[in-house]
């Protein structure tokens, strides 16, 4: 199961991208704000955590985030196959895990959102911590946000 940020532009993008590149269908996908539904996969990882970057979790129970996640699931992906055995060469996980948190880290730069939770993103990509209650808050006003523009017939 692949665990994907629903409210981050830039990670439902990728996330479609993938639905794209999973021909065999291998892959499940979750929303990290159905809480209930990861904190019960992942009850390890923080929610905090889970903003920073993605999570996969294999059907064995093991999981990964970030770089490894990617590494993870790209045997399931037949257009990776090739860059698969690159991703297990000394080094690469050293190499990729800098790249995948250089993206992270600067995704809503180059994204057009400038919204509260994109400010949440940023304060907890900055290392800022950032209160439980707080984004809880955010992930709510968001929420009634979506599903207003869903009433008014606009795309969310």
């Amino acid at each position: 199961t692949v665990f994907y940020d629903g409210m981050c532009p830039i990670c439902k993008k990728s996330k479609r991208t993938l639905e794209r590149l999973d021909w065999l269908g291998r892959l499940k996908y979750a929303d990290i704000h159905d809480r209930a539904f990861a904190e019960g996969e992942l009850p390890d990882v923080s929610y905090a955590d889970m903003l920073k970057q993605m999570y996969v979790k294999r059907p064995d129970g093991s999981y990964f985030g970030g770089y490894k996640a990617f590494r993870a699931m790209a045997p399931m992906l037949p257009l990776c196959w090739l860059i698969v055995p690159l991703l297990w060469l000394p080094g690469a996980a050293w190499i990729g895990s800098r790249i995948y948190s250089f993206i992270a880290k600067n995704r809503f730069k180059y994204a057009k959102c400038d919204d509260e939770f994109c400010s949440l993103h940023l304060k907890l990509l900055a290392g800022n911590e950032v209160d439980e209650e707080v984004i809880r808050k955010v992930v709510e006003l968001h929420e009634r946000r979506r599903k207003h523009l869903e009433s008014q017939g606009a795309p969310a």
